[in-house]
C-alpha cells in the first residue's frame, strides 16, 4: 500500500492525499499484527478459562465417576497451554469422610488421565441434597 501510494503521488501532486491514505493502510495492518502477537499473551495474564466446549468435556469426565451425583462451580484458568481446574462434586451426604476422599481422588484422577492439558485440578466435595423448600 505505501510503495502504490507514493507511485500515484509522484505521477501528479494533486494527488498527495493517497501517501496519506496508504500509511493509514499500513498502520492498520501493522496494528493488527501486533495485536495478533500480543493477544494469546495477555489473555494468559489475565486468567482467561478454557472454552465452553473444554468445559463441558470436564464436566462430562467428573460425572462419569463412581458415586458422583452432579457437579457444579465449574472454574477453569490456562496458563502456558496448561489448565488449572477448580470443580465442586456433589456426593450421598451420608457417605464417610474417607469415601467422600476417595470420590474426590477418583475425579482428580479421571480428569488428568482425560483431559491432555490438566496439569492440576481441585475436587471440593459437596453433600448432595434435594432442594430446601420453605415452609412459607
Amino acid at each position: 500500500p505505501a510503495f502504490i501510494a507514493v507511485i500515484v503521488a509522484s505521477f501528479s501532486p494533486t494527488y498527495y492525499f493517497v501517501d496519506y491514505i496508504g500509511a493509514i493502510v499500513v498502520s492498520v495492518f501493522i496494528f493488527k499484527v501486533s495485536f495478533d502477537i500480543i493477544r494469546p499473551g495477555f489473555l494468559e495474564i489475565i486468567g482467561k478459562g478454557v472454552s465452553e466446549k473444554e468445559k463441558e468435556q470436564i464436566l462430562n469426565v467428573a460425572l462419569k465417576s463412581e458415586g458422583v451425583k452432579d457437579v457444579h462451580k465449574l472454574r477453569t484458568r490456562t496458563m502456558g497451554g496448561n489448565y488449572f481446574i477448580d470443580l465442586h462434586v456433589l456426593v450421598d451426604g451420608s457417605l464417610s469422610v474417607k469415601k467422600g476422599h476417595d470420590i474426590a481422588a477418583a475425579v482428580k484422577h479421571r480428569i488428568l488421565s482425560n483431559i491432555p492439558s490438566a496439569v492440576d485440578v481441585i475436587v471440593h466435595i459437596e453433600p448432595f441434597e434435594e432442594p430446601y423448600i420453605s415452609e412459607d
